[in-house]
């Protein structure tokens, strides 16, 4: 499991270590084994290939080699564990509006919209381009890693996708037409997270909330929850200010911290 250590600077006095590897069987795992052993902030786990990828649920992530950016990154914030959700919208606000940069500037003559699906998706054209899982761990009742997991879909064409995921999934390269440099497109997702994550926790994360919600999916929609083994369905709200979904339930506005969302529509299709 050997690997290759990277920095990139960010500033003069900033810099973000990366350790590259071939293989890996999760950036997660690893990730949460160095924020365990004492790693400092912002350590970056990548991988060209996971063999055990996974999403929320323990649900497979494909990340084959040379397809995307699979990658895990340590963050120790000073914020309350009651409101770590809003630390996932933020990683989720962020990696939005990257893509959105990214995709804007090498496309021309069309609008690809780039939406936010709670609590760890993001959507371009209503198809999953980004997952996020979010592990933490805690020293004395206290808050000590965070391990913000992050895949993005970058190079693959429809059919390299498993059958049962080609109509809901897709790439960076399926919207732009290009080819693109995964160590390069990695450098400049992590500065650009880099910063905006440190502007954004300057200002004790006020904002996340409203800009989430600008371009939250299916909102004053009917949507499906699946909660465990249970369903509930009713009309989006909105989120409110611990990152939390709310959902308009027969007249009652209920809050649901966390489940699987799909639209009415999506749920009938599949």
């Amino acid at each position: 499991m050997r690997h290759q250590s990277r920095q990139i600077s960010v500033s003069d006095q900033e810099k973000i270590l990366v350790q590259y590897y071939q293989t890996l069987s999760s950036t997660n795992v690893e990730a949460v084994n160095l924020a365990r052993q004492g790693a400092a902030d912002w350590t970056v786990v990548a991988a060209a290939e996971q063999t055990a990828g996974r999403g929320r649920f323990q649900r497979p992530w494909v990340s084959q080699a040379g397809t995307g950016l699979w990658f895990s990154i340590i963050l120790r914030p000073e914020i309350e564990t009651g409101r770590l959700n809003v630390l996932n919208l933020t990683s989720a606000v962020i990696l939005r509006d990257f893509l959105e940069k990214i995709i804007h500037s090498n496309t021309v003559g069309k609008e690809a919209a780039v939406e936010l699906k709670w609590p760890n998706d993001i959507l371009v054209d209503k198809r999953k381009m980004v997952g996020m899982l979010f592990e933490s761990g805690f020293r004395s009742k206290k808050l000590d890693y965070v391990i913000a997991g992050i895949g993005i879909n970058v190079q693959q064409s429809q059919g390299d996708f498993p059958p049962a995921l080609q109509e809901k999934a897709i790439s960076l390269k399926m919207v732009t037409g290009k080819n693109w440099d995964l160590i390069e497109l990695l450098e400049q997702c992590l500065k650009y997270y880099y910063l905006e994550y440190h502007r954004i926790e300057q200002l004790h994360f006020e904002n996340v909330i409203g800009h989430y919600q600008k371009y939250l999916l299916s909102k004053n929609q009917r949507i499906k929850v699946r909660l465990g083994e249970d369903e509930v369905d009713g009309i989006l709200k909105g989120i409110n200010s611990m990152g939390h979904l709310l959902l308009e339930v027969r007249g009652q506005v209920k809050e649901i911290t966390s489940g699987d969302l799909w639209t009415i529509k999506e749920v009938e299709l599949t």
